[in-house]
């Protein structure tokens, strides 16, 4: 049966961002099974000139069917004013409802959205809360509130869910929390995030609400039902799987390099970020690129996510040493050249079990050998030293970096070409649409409204 699906991902198309991925296949695959879909995303412009450059490639692969909602928002100094009146306004909330004739009353949120008040929930502490407010009345502007089925919010940011439980409220379509990330823990280092008792209540009243809440590791999703057992029944796993169509032809990747004296070429794909190792690995990379003075490592993506810290993370790769280079960003489409250029992939990761991505699952299905950096139990690590027979895992350590180098040197003039056309049927089961399947259920049976 056909439905009518509110996606809200501000992360989309053309967004660069990691999760920009996720969002787009969801998208897709609601349509593609011929439901009705629209997406709530923010402007081009916020991808341009504040988070940008943006990957117009992607913009392409868009199901033509997908209706956009595009609703500005900045994190420029502007906004920061409006953020600053906005906490303010809805705080006064309350107090106005009580000052106001009661005959007025119903048109106060709507005046208060259009008049830079009420954005959002006081309990609402998000870097991009002020897209609350604009967002919640470009939906009920540009859609039939009455005819909506179901919503799926993907967050970070947490606006996004802050938004589907509104437009739930006023259309009585349940709703998905989908979170890519989890709000109450800290990814860096597994721990509960130090929030507001405000903002504890407020994300405990949305999961409440929520007709499923879904996160992309089993990790991830045992923690929240330990946190919040009243939602243990409505929590679902649903993964970041590849994109296939990243990966070069079997083919088409490099020869391998049989000989001691045959050079390699190591290389990583991905948005450069401050957790990152990079000082750990250039300190193993330059004495073991002494040893062997023609090989290559070459480092292709953004630098970070802003403007900020761009600088701190260039220095960082000027100083990896000889043989190292950064090439800059690569499209969406240019993934497969980057690929079938390299020898060996390596993999920058940090925290605990509950850090997992959907680019170890591209990196796995390729059928390279792998060095990935990531502390002992990571959820990175433990895959691929469960799935991918040539796969190096080593701590964010000097010593051990180094080691890792060297054997994952050994593995790429062992292997042989059957061997990775094994490794990539056998990982090619961790495609995104099969890693999907989980969507149905989130948006199944209705009740009559």
């Amino acid at each position: 049966m056909s439905k009518k699906i509110l996606l809200i991902a501000f992360f989309y198309p053309p967004s660069r961002s990691s999760g920009v991925y996720r969002a787009l296949a969801m998208g897709n695959y609601l349509a593609s099974q011929g439901h009705e879909v629209t997406v709530l995303t923010t402007t081009r412009s916020f991808f341009e000139l504040e988070s940008g450059p943006p990957d117009e490639s992607l913009v392409a692969r868009i199901d033509p069917r997908i209706t956009i909602i595009r609703v500005p928002f900045s994190i420029r100094p502007i906004h920061r004013s409006l953020d600053l009146m906005s906490r303010s306004m809805a705080r006064l909330g309350p107090i106005l409802e009580r000052l106001v004739p009661s005959s007025l009353r119903s048109k106060l949120p709507m005046f208060a959205l259009r008049s830079g008040g009420s954005f959002f929930p006081p309990g609402l502490v998000d870097r991009y809360r002020t897209w609350y407010g604009p967002s919640v009345e470009a939906v009920t502007e540009s859609m039939d509130l009455t005819q909506l089925d179901a919503i799926i919010a993907t967050g970070n940011p947490w606006t996004s869910f802050a938004i589907a439980e509104t437009i739930s409220q006023l259309s009585s379509a349940p709703y998905v929390m989908d979170y890519r990330d989890p709000w109450k823990i800290d990814v860096r280092t597994g721990q509960p995030a130090l929030r507001s008792a405000e903002t504890e209540q407020f994300e405990l009243e949305m999961l409440e609400g929520a007709a499923f809440v879904t996160h992309p590791n089993q990790h991830l999703a045992d923690e929240y039902a330990q946190l919040f057992p009243s939602i243990e029944n409505r929590l679902r796993v649903m993964e970041n799987g590849f994109d296939p169509e990243t990966l070069p032809e079997v083919d088409a990747l490099r020869p391998i390099r049989t000989n001691e004296s045959d050079e390699l070429v190591f290389g990583t794909l991905g948005t450069v970020s401050d957790m990152w190792p990079l000082s750990e690995f250039g300190e193993a990379w330059r004495t073991y690129v002494a040893d062997h003075p023609g090989h290559r490592f070459d480092l292709a993506g953004h630098l970070g996510w802003f403007d900020s810290g761009r600088a701190g993370l260039a220095s960082k790769l000027d100083n990896i040493g000889n043989g190292a280079a950064y090439i800059g960003p690569r499209a969406r489409a240019d993934v497969p050249d980057f690929y079938a250029s390299l020898d060996v992939v390596v993999m920058f990761f940090w925290g605990d079990k509950g850090l997992t991505a959907g680019k170890m699952y591209e990196v796995g299905a390729l059928g390279l050998p792998i060095l990935c950096i990531q502390p002992e139990g990571g959820g990175v690590r433990t895959f691929l030293e469960r799935d991918h027979p040539r796969a190096v895992c080593v701590d964010p350590d000097p010593a051990q970096i180094l080691d890792g180098l060297r054997r994952v040197e050994i593995f790429s003039r062992e292997m042989t070409a059957g061997e990775r056309t094994r490794i990539r049927t056998e990982l090619s089961r961790n495609n995104r649409t099969a890693l999907l399947a989980p969507i149905d259920e989130l948006i199944g049976p209705v009740e009559n409204r």
